[in-house]
């Protein structure tokens, strides 16, 4: 691998970890194994992937409107839909959990997964499925708002787990992370690029272009 290539994909690393807030969703342990002379910065991922707890996303039980599976590998282990699995998010053609084109086994339905496969950096519901992980199941959702288009939209549960719909932007979370009250409500920054939660105690946690300028916490409560 040339340098370049492997500073990029310790950046990629950095940032998949950095999201991820805790033990993965069943920690029996994941060996990572990859052939030296086929190691690539997206085979790194989509096996970091795997031992933080995220499944294939062409196993998700939505898959079928995008994806065509050929009957021969419906029922194999890296092809068949995992009932106990959770969707997050809309599914993700492009995320680097998903199999690219491969005559005989996988193929996109017409042009509605166009760039599956894609093996050089994480998608946002890549980042936001790992945040996410600590947090499933999710606790009571407590607030929501829309993309700035309108064509989506962010939710946010009591522990500070934030899933996305549509074209909303993911930009962080507090889920797995330590919380002194729950979360009770998200606010969007004016240009759809950010957003502010806020706990119980007043305490304000800011993502993306929201900046922090101060909470209510009170710091003589005990």
């Amino acid at each position: 691998m040339k340098h370049t290539s492997l500073k990029a994909a310790i950046h990629q690393i950095t940032l998949l970890l950095s999201f991820y807030r805790g033990p993965p969703s069943k920690p029996t342990g994941h060996p990572i194994r990859c052939t030296v002379s086929k190691i690539s910065n997206g085979s790194i991922l989509h096996e970091i992937g795997h031992a933080l707890g995220l499944h294939h996303e062409h196993q998700r039980p939505d898959r079928d409107d995008f994806v065509i599976i050929d009957p021969s590998v419906k029922k194999d282990k890296d092809y068949k839909v995992i009932p106990e699995g959770r969707k997050f998010g809309a599914y993700d053609c492009k995320s680097v959990m998903h199999y690219g084109k491969i005559p005989g086994k996988i193929s996109s339905k017409g042009s509605a997964c166009a760039g599956m496969g894609q093996r050089k950096i994480l998608t946002m519901g890549d980042i936001a499925a790992a945040a996410a992980i600590p947090t499933f199941p999710f606790d009571t959702i407590c607030g929501m708002i829309r993309s700035k288009s309108g064509n989506g939209y962010l939710l946010v549960e009591t522990r500070g787990g934030v899933v996305y719909f549509g074209d909303a932007l993911f930009c962080g979370s507090r889920g797995g992370q330590h919380l002194d009250t729950p979360v009770c409500g998200i606010a969007p920054t004016p240009s759809g690029n950010g957003y502010w939660l806020v706990a119980e105690d007043g305490g304000v946690f800011s993502f993306g272009d929201a900046q922090f300028f101060d909470s209510a916490i009170d710091s003589t409560r005990p």
